[in-house]
């Protein structure tokens, strides 16, 4: 393999372990459809990636470059981002709820606190 495939390959590669930390983080928490969609999409993107190089190599040595191929690659790459991308907004939906109603209980309690406390000095 040339130098230039190697660079290919492995220069994505901060990019992949961001998303691979990320994600593998995210499962720890919780296991939901969300996550299922961001590791579906991690894997299709390191796959697409570090195939690539695999399949100039083998496009190279097979007799030139096959652009039904190429199209497969290029797309199974832009579903991969687009399934972590759509799982990081539904994550992020769902904190976006989780803390409105955070903030909703609060302002329960704040109420209660005060209608005790005017209780207490009514009484």
């Amino acid at each position: 393999m040339n130098s230039s495939l190697l660079a290919t390959a492995l220069g994505p590669l901060p990019m992949l372990v961001a998303y691979w930390v990320a994600v593998i983080f995210f499962g720890k928490s919780r296991k939901d459809p969300a996550w299922a969609c961001m590791m579906v999409g991690v894997v299709m993107t390191t796959l697409s990636i570090f195939g690539w190089p695999v399949l100039i190599y083998v496009m190279d040595r097979g007799g030139g470059p096959r652009p039904w191929i190429i199209g497969l690659a290029q797309g199974v790459s832009m579903l991969g981002s687009l399934l972590l991308a759509a799982g990081i907004a539904m994550r992020a939906v769902k904190l976006s709820r989780g803390s409105d109603r955070v903030r909703e209980l609060e302002l329960i309690i704040e109420a209660q606190n005060d209608e005790l406390a005017r209780q207490q000095r009514g009484a």
